[in-house]
């Protein structure tokens, strides 16, 4: 190999054998070349991260990498619990619905599914009755009849008293409702961050992995170079993986899933050092 296929390969070894002492998953590793090739390309050019050394840039990088995993699988927890208590009130209300039915059944079979009808005294019952709007009584020359209230359908099945009291997904950012559309896909991508291992890793263990000298060099690559476009760069990620379909055995997950949303986690990072 020669001109950029072979740097690209040199730049690729090196990153995986620095990142093989941090014991990070495959995704994790194969997100972190991802932004490093992009960035050697001169397609970040306009990120100012030309000037860092490799180990550096690598380390700084991984860090970003590594945080916006770790926020990941805390919205995973978060919205997967919240999934399952919707799902458990649902049950609940669908339980207490069906045995208030079950209860209304068993009074009507007692009275002998007869229906009594309560007149008041002095009343003609040959009178002609006319219903008058607004008012849920009979009216008649001479009385006035009490109407009996409609009973509910009985007949409603349990299956569809659940369907009507089934929760509705929700958004783990905004705690607000999302459509059908994307419910599968939004499920999914929280399952599978909740599978990964944990891809949390602090400053010190990644420097060490990188065989970082100066502490200072990643800080400043990340504090002023990373971390200002961590949006942009997460984003380059989900367009990287969102054709990567055949890429399970790869990376032990459905890889395009996992980084489907993974831009979601730019806005709750910061550029405090863990």
């Amino acid at each position: 190999q020669t001109g950029p296929n072979r740097r690209e390969t040199v730049m690729t070894n090196l990153i995986e054998h620095s990142m093989s002492k941090l014991n990070v998953t495959p995704a994790a590793i194969s997100a972190i070349t991802k932004l490093i090739l992009h960035v050697k390309r001169n397609e970040g050019r306009h990120l100012n991260l030309e000037g860092f050394r490799p180990a550096v840039l690598i380390a700084a990088m991984a860090y970003l990498v590594c945080d916006a995993g770790s926020t990941m699988q805390r919205l995973a927890i978060q919205a997967l619990k919240r999934r399952a208590q919707d799902e458990n009130e649902a049950n609940q209300k669908a339980v207490e619905i069906e045995m208030g039915t079950r209860v209304k059944t068993e009074d009507d079979s007692s009275n002998g599914g007869v229906k009594r009808k309560h007149v008041r005294p002095g009343v003609k019952h040959g009178s002609k009755r006319r219903r008058l709007r607004g008012d849920s009584s009979i009216s008649s020359d001479n009385g006035t009849y009490e109407s009996n209230a409609p009973t509910p359908d009985e007949s409603e099945s349990s299956s569809s008293v659940k369907e009507q009291v089934k929760a509705e997904p929700f958004d783990a950012l905004s705690h607000a409702p999302i459509q059908d559309s994307s419910v599968s896909a939004a499920m999914s991508s929280w399952s599978e961050w909740q599978n990964e291992k944990a891809w949390k890793r602090n400053l010190k263990q990644i420097e060490v992995s990188c065989n970082v000298a100066s502490s200072s060099a990643v800080r400043e690559c990340y504090r002023k170079s990373v971390y200002p476009k961590r949006k942009e760069l997460l984003e380059v990620l989900q367009d990287a993986f969102s054709h990567a379909y055949d890429a399970t055995a790869q990376h032990g997950c459905r890889v395009d899933v996992l980084m489907g949303n993974i831009a979601a986690a730019a806005p709750l990072m910061n550029a405090t050092f863990k």
